[in-house]
């Protein structure tokens, strides 16, 4: 009986079924469960076959460098034992990602069981999450008895709903009839709850996907490359460009206080932008932006930054909103991140893990629905770590890993 619990298939079927639930209630889960589900699989694990595997995979090979440069790059960093410590975190969920994606992305799938799982998991979920939105988060006061941001509390689980989507939608012209049901319901549901949530980085992903997803049909092996291609091509540019466009002249061409989150956000990538220069070889170090907000002089210096700004608009409250906005622990763009963390050498792995990705999703040979499940996520991957979230943030790095490990698993059935 323990030996088919602990089957890497139904293992695999488990964790991406209850992952949206979990998150419910413990924000940061993704990353236990992914450690978790490692250590279910390993007596699975073939050891001289995940050897050869990291010996032949150049993907693989990359991610493991960049993270290497990041442990390295603590070393020049202001607070060098506090970020040693998140590189080394980081580097052991990077290591722990190869093998679980190793463990499970090669399985033979039961897709019944599995999207079922998914379906239920959402319809479960979503309902709750309409109904607290809509009545002033009465459920999420119940529940967590300290503070929080309780309007971006469920922000998290509309980025995994909004990548979700795209293999269930595979799935919808694949299924059984009870699967469609299911199927069906968990996608009206999920577009609901991303369109309830104030999370604009979501509604971007979704309604990109859609059009990535489409454009599949037309060009499915040139997608990769085009996605692949524009991202490296901002990655090289991104602080030439931030620290020379002045956000308050955007602000005069898009006067709307509905915009100010935007607005905000090109303060801050010109105000990295800037910084960026002072050490653009090597950076400031792994996690230096966080570090040096929280202990460091950034604070004091955004402040000061934040301050020399002119409103176009002062009747319409603008600048003083913006004022009144603080330099958050991370750039809200992966590009600038980096640049400003690992300098030119850490943007160098980066663009390489985007150019080896985008070669092996093309090599793949996808067509129609399969080319546009698997380019909507990579896409939407790209976007929400140019919009959203610190890129070291451990719960993001897992969503990502579980996500690629999901695609491949599907596409294990993909001629059949």
């Amino acid at each position: 009986m323990i030996d088919k619990l602990l089957n890497p298939t139904i293992l695999f079927s488990s964790l991406v079924g209850i992952i949206v639930p979990a998150m419910i209630i413990v924000r940061n889960c993704t990353t236990a469960l992914l450690f978790t589900f490692v250590v279910l699989g390993v007596k699975n694990i073939d050891f001289k076959k995940l050897k050869s595997y990291i010996l032949s995979d150049r993907f693989v090979q990359v991610f493991i460098c960049f993270l290497l440069y990041g442990v390295i790059s603590a070393y020049w960093s202001e607070f060098t034992l506090l970020s040693f410590k998140k590189a080394l975190l980081l580097l052991s969920l990077g290591i722990a990602g190869v093998v679980f994606y190793f463990l499970y992305s090669n399985v033979q799938p039961k897709l019944k069981f599995m999207f079922i799982a998914i379906s239920t998991g959402i319809l479960i979920i979503t309902p709750l999450i309409i109904y607290d939105v809509t009545h002033q988060f009465v459920l999420v006061n119940m529940i967590r008895d300290y503070q929080i941001n309780v309007p971006s509390y469920y922000n998290r689980i509309s980025v995994i709903l909004s990548f979700l989507i795209w293999p269930m939608i595979w799935r919808l012209f694949k299924g059984t009839a009870i699967e469609k049901v299911f199927l069906t319901i968990a996608i009206t549901l999920s577009f609901l709850t991303i369109f309830t949530l104030q999370n604009a980085a979501s509604k971007v992903v979704l309604i990109s996907g859609i059009i990535i997803f489409a454009s599949s049909y037309i060009m499915p092996r040139i997608l990769p490359w085009l996605i692949c291609g524009v991202t490296v091509f901002y990655m090289l540019v991104a602080p030439f460009v931030h620290k020379n466009i002045d956000p308050m002249q955007v602000v005069n061409i898009t006067v709307s206080k509905k915009m100010i989150s935007f607005h905000h956000r090109l303060l801050i990538w010109e105000f990295v932008s800037q910084r960026i220069f002072e050490k653009p070889i090597l950076g400031h170090g792994f996690d230096a932006m966080r570090k040096e907000h929280k202990f460091g002089n950034l604070k004091r210096e955004w402040e000061t930054y934040i301050n020399k700004q002119v409103d176009p608009y002062p009747s319409l409250g603008i600048s003083q909103k913006l004022h009144d906005l603080n330099m958050p622990y991370h750039a809200h763009n992966l590009s600038l991140q980096v640049w400003y963390e690992l300098g030119i050498i850490g943007v160098i792995l980066a663009a390489a893990l985007l150019i080896i990705a985008a070669k092996n999703i093309s090599l793949m040979q996808l067509k129609s629905k399969d080319a546009g499940m698997v380019n909507a996520c990579f896409a939407g991957i790209i976007l929400i770590m140019h919009s959203s979230f610190d890129i070291w943030q451990t719960w993001w790095v897992s969503i990502c890993i579980i996500i690629i490990t999901l695609l491949k698993h599907i596409l294990q059935t993909r001629d059949t």
